[in-house]
């Protein structure tokens, strides 16, 4: 064991050791710890390996169960967080003014990065058809939101309710969720493009960005009439602009972009007109007022502005639409949407490109996902009890690589094995800014989310799926802290309420007593059943010995369960 993760830690490109079968797909054990991590970012349980050791038929049942639990709709969280990079804690902070000023930033955060997660998850968790994350005529609120937005909040019912926007938007799922336009801005003369351009990539796989289009030298892109002439006659620029300007048009009714810096200045103003800020670009026809909380992004007054400055009428690829619900219809009527779905959820669990999806394979998924009634519960089902999820071995395209644990999915794993959160307090707050606490297994704000091979939703905004050093490292300073809190921590409790150390006392040394508790961690943290005379058993006393002859026993176990906590065949699946 020891050896194996020296060896992966010094190169990053050790091949992963081949697991209790050998053939095409993993064994049912296998499957099942696969399948447990990607629907839940958890290890399966003793009692559920068990169950489908014996009978793998089970398998499916236990499929059943973690689609129903509270950790998928997590995971789907997740999975959209990646698609619509909301979760940018590195970004500019609302500041905690008014009546934010009893709240802390990460509060704040939680309630603006998540609010658009929540509708996806409540959409997929109650069994809706998927298609509402487009159609939804309601939001999902917190108590921050409710005061950044002045939205209905019950303080007696959950944390996060089906609410609605009062400042008169039409409501379109994701398209009209503040926190989502507010992260996807429009500045200057965009006129809305770039969000155009970030719906159609997102949810149709359409992006008009990465179109192949030359374009003819001359064109002054400082002078607004001449780029306005040119997306509208010049060739080049048409076939881009034809599609995307009318359903940019859609938009006209919110915001360009609404910052920090934005809400600040208009609460230096006090809240009114001010000679300073007036000509800013940013307030548009808006009051200073509705810069301060609760903040308004909606002017249905400004709804007309494409007629004003000749931009294309809104319209959905040619066919002519009203409003942005309008526009969410069409969309979710829209094979392409379909289509996409399936690539996105297939890509995200297989960890693969989107575009590297085989169209056989999105195709016969799109094919369950419509005629189920766009349930992303089977959708999902179809991907991870698919023989090309569950290859041992991607053999042909698209077929899941060994997959390796999300930032996420490492921190709940950690969590469960050991009940520790890596947890940073800083120190200092302003009238701006608090950060009470920062998780840093799925956090930014020092950098160890994205090292560990996630994102920061701003400058780093597609996963790294490969063995880097930097994510072995974090593992390991991860690991480390875990082990030390789990050592002290289960060594003054009754073993009945520990995590790892369920066979000791205290500071044995016997032997027989040791390998009892290699076996158990083995089991706990590996999901391995071997004998106290097994090989590994072997190796990893001799590794215990040493450390416990110089350091002491409980160095010895901090070693031991460092060292698990950073195998491959932990944090590979």
């Amino acid at each position: 064991m020891v050896g194996l993760w020296l060896a992966i830690v010094g190169c990053g490109t050790q091949e992963i050791p081949p697991g209790e079968l050998h053939g095409a797909l993993l064994s049912p054990t296998e499957r099942l710890i696969r399948i447990s991590i990607t629907l839940r970012g958890r290890l399966p349980s003793a009692t559920e390996l068990e169950a489908v050791r014996e009978d793998p038929s089970s398998l499916s049942a236990q499929v059943d169960a973690y689609l129903a639990s509270e950790d998928f709709g997590a995971v789907i969280r997740d999975m959209h967080a990646e698609l619509l990079l909301t979760r940018t804690d590195i970004g500019d902070p609302l500041p905690l003014y008014g009546p934010l000023d009893q709240m802390t930033t990460d509060e704040v955060y939680a309630g603006i990065s998540e609010e658009p997660l929540r509708l996806v998850e409540h959409v997929v968790v109650h069994d809706r058809p998927y298609t509402e994350v487009l159609t939804a005529d309601y939001m999902l609120a917190n108590p921050a939101l409710a005061v950044i937005y002045g939205l209905e909040h019950d303080p007696a019912g959950p944390e996060w309710q089906v609410s609605h926007y009062e400042d008169g938007r039409p409501h379109a799922g994701l398209l009209t969720s503040s926190e989502l336009l507010r992260r996807h801005e429009s500045a200057g003369s965009n006129f809305h493009r770039g969000r155009a351009n970030f719906f159609s990539s997102a949810l149709l796989c359409e992006a008009f960005d990465t179109r192949e289009i030359l374009v003819d030298g001359g064109i002054d892109l400082t002078d607004e009439e001449a780029v306005a002439h040119a997306v509208q006659q010049d060739p080049n620029c048409i076939g881009c602009h034809q599609p995307m300007d009318p359903l940019a048009a859609t938009f006209f009714g919110f915001k360009q972009l609404l910052r920090g810096q934005t809400i600040r200045r208009s609460y230096a103003a006090g809240c009114r007109w001010d000679p300073r800020v007036e000509a800013s670009p940013e307030l548009e026809q808006y009051s200073l007022g509705d810069n301060c909380y609760p903040l308004r992004l909606y002017n249905a007054g400004n709804e007309l502005d494409w007629v004003e400055l000749g931009l294309r009428a809104p319209a959905y690829f040619g066919r002519p639409v009203e409003d942005l619900p309008g526009l969410a219809r069409a969309m979710a009527d829209d094979p392409r949407f379909a289509q996409c779905t399936a690539r996105r959820f297939y890509s995200y669990f297989a960890q693969i490109g989107r575009d590297d999806v085989p169209l056989e394979l999105a195709s016969e998924l799109q094919e369950i996902f419509v005629s189920s009634g766009f349930d992303a519960k089977e959708l999902t089902r179809a991907i991870v009890t698919s023989d090309a999820f569950l290859a041992r071995e991607p053999l042909a395209q698209g077929d899941a690589p060994i997959l390796l644990v999300r930032p996420e999915s490492y921190a709940r794993i950690i969590e469960d094995l050991t009940g520790f959160s890596w947890i940073a307090l800083p120190e200092g707050c302003t009238d701006e800014e608090c950060w009470s606490q920062v998780d840093l297994g799925i956090s930014d704000r020092y950098g160890f989310r994205s090292m560990a091979g996630g994102i920061d939703g701003l400058e780093i905004v597609r996963p790294t799926h490969t063995n880097a050093p930097v994510r072995f490292l974090v593992h390991q300073r991860f690991a480390q802290e875990a082990a030390g809190f789990v050592v002290a921590s289960d060594l003054q409790l009754p073993r009945a309420q520990r995590h790892l150390l369920d066979r000791i006392e205290g500071p044995e040394t016997d032997e027989a007593t040791v390998r009892s508790q290699l076996v158990s961690l083995h089991k706990a943290v590996l999901s391995m059943s071997l004998e106290p005379d097994h090989l590994e058993i072997d190796e990893t006393w001799e590794v215990w010995s040493v450390v416990a002859a110089a350091s002491g026993p409980e160095e010895a176990w901090k070693l031991i369960i460092s060292l698990l906590l950073q195998d491959p065949r932990l944090t590979h699946y």
